[in-house]
Formats: C-alpha cells, sequence, structure tokens
C-alpha cells in the first residue's frame, strides 16, 4: 500500500494596503510580520502579471515600487499577490 503525505498550508498574513496612496508614490502594504513567511515569499504579482524585483519585502511591509511597474501607473483596482511556499496566497486590492 502506497503512502501519501498531506501538504499542509498555512495562512499567510492578512495584507493591508496604506490609504492615501497614489499612482506617483510607491504602493506600500503593511501586515502583522511573520518572519518564516517573508522568507518564504517567492514572488508577487500585480493584476496577475509578476514583479520580479520590482518590490522591497521587510519586517511587516511590502513596497511596491510604482516607477517600475507599468500597471501600477494606471489609476483603477489593482490586485497584489504574494506567492509564499507553503503559504496560501495572500492578496489585497486597493483603488489607485
Amino acid at each position: 500500500m502506497e503512502k501519501y503525505s498531506v501538504l499542509t498550508i498555512i495562512t499567510s498574513p492578512t495584507l493591508n494596503s496604506v490609504t492615501g496612496q497614489s499612482v506617483d508614490n510607491n504602493f506600500t502594504i503593511t501586515f502583522t510580520d511573520n518572519a518564516t513567511w517573508r522568507a518564504a515569499v517567492t514572488e508577487v504579482d500585480v493584476d496577475g502579471s509578476s514583479i520580479g524585483s520590482n518590490y522591497t519585502l521587510s519586517s511587516g511591509s511590502l513596497v511596491l515600487t510604482t516607477s517600475a511597474i507599468t500597471t501600477l501607473q494606471t489609476i483603477r483596482q489593482h490586485t497584489v499577490v504574494v506567492k509564499a511556499i507553503g503559504y496560501s496566497n495572500a492578496t489585497v486590492s486597493k483603488q489607485m
């Protein structure tokens, strides 16, 4: 009989967009810090596309470099998805 292991997905921190942001400034997202989650982050997507290394992830803060992310330069609702190994995707949407 074969044994199968069950993959446990851990819940990611809740992402919160900072109020008062505009397309002219970097996009800041806050969260309750979780160093293990931060270390597991592999990708950040904006509106369905990877933004590569155009972000800074630190204790309790994710800052997207708006000037390098073309889609964030358009005024509309944007969705950010943070992917981390072993965690559910963390998502936040913001009208900019």
